[in-house]
């Protein structure tokens, strides 16, 4: 949870032009329950803010874990 108070609280200060949710594809539909928690929490660290910046994308990646080469 820290990680997220941190993603937030950066989102706060850069003020970027996009933010993305990365995801592990292989987790089914437990990648749109993260995706709606991480959209949440950026609302809620936002609640100073009138017009909130959340997520304007999602991008799934699948990584080759079953040997010795992770990422291939």
């Amino acid at each position: 949870m820290k990680y997220v108070q941190y993603a937030c609280g950066g989102s706060q200060v850069n003020q970027p032009d996009l933010v993305l949710f990365v995801g592990e594809a292989l987790v089914g539909n437990e990648a749109v329950d993260q995706l709606v928690k991480f959209n949440q929490a950026l609302a809620d660290h936002s609640a100073s803010d009138p017009n909130p910046h959340l997520i304007d994308g999602i991008v799934l990646t699948k990584f080759d874990t079953i040997d010795d080469k992770v990422g291939s």
